[in-house]
């Protein structure tokens, strides 16, 4: 899809995964050590320079992409083309199917239509500790649901985060690759 801008969040201390080698990206460096901070001004960046032009993907850099990765994402996208679309929630959770809905949470991966981030972006407050309840509230405040979307299309590297490193489950039991092995095996 020529008018999705795909960027991905890091702080460099991470090496991408080699499925990134997949998709042409911009990396989008934390250069303060603040996540929350710096996923907020990514959203600013791509409303002002792209959102009127482009959809926008924002990845996180701790992730391993499915097989066939763009074009499953495109395919998403064609079906919920005025949604933004999540397409990692709630990992642990045994839900086969996509939701719409509102409670969005967790940032991994999403998916912004074009005009979308404009609709929301001034209802975010300052950064505090939890970005994805900031864009959950703005959400909620201005009545846009989105799609939380099944099975994942992007997989955890690892159970440990350097933004919550007490949190020690992070991988999901629904990652399309991990589900189509799984029934090649049966």
């Amino acid at each position: 899809m020529d008018d999705l801008k795909i960027y991905v969040l890091t702080n460099g201390v991470r090496e991408l995964d080699k499925s990134y080698k997949q998709i042409d990206y911009n990396l989008y460096f934390d250069h303060s050590s603040s996540p929350h901070k710096c996923y907020l001004d990514l959203l600013h960046l791509a409303m002002t320079n792209d959102n009127n032009e482009h959809g926008v993907l924002i990845l996180e850099d701790d992730l391993i992409l499915c097989k066939d990765f763009i074009n499953k994402i495109n395919d998403a996208i064609t079906q919920y083309s005025d949604s933004i679309i999540n397409f990692f929630w709630q990992p642990l959770r045994d839900i086969k199917t996509s939701i719409e809905k509102r409670g969005f949470c967790y940032t991994q991966c999403v998916y912004y239509p074009k005009g979308m981030i404009k609709k929301f972006y001034y209802d975010l407050l300052e950064p505090d500790f939890s970005y994805a309840r900031n864009i959950k509230q703005a959400l909620e405040k201005n009545h846009i649901t989105f799609v939380n979307f099944r099975p994942h299309y992007v997989q955890h590297i690892g159970d440990k985060s350097l933004i919550w490193p007490r949190l020690m489950v992070r991988r999901s039991k629904n990652f399309i690759d991990d589900i189509e092995n799984e029934n090649k095996k049966e």
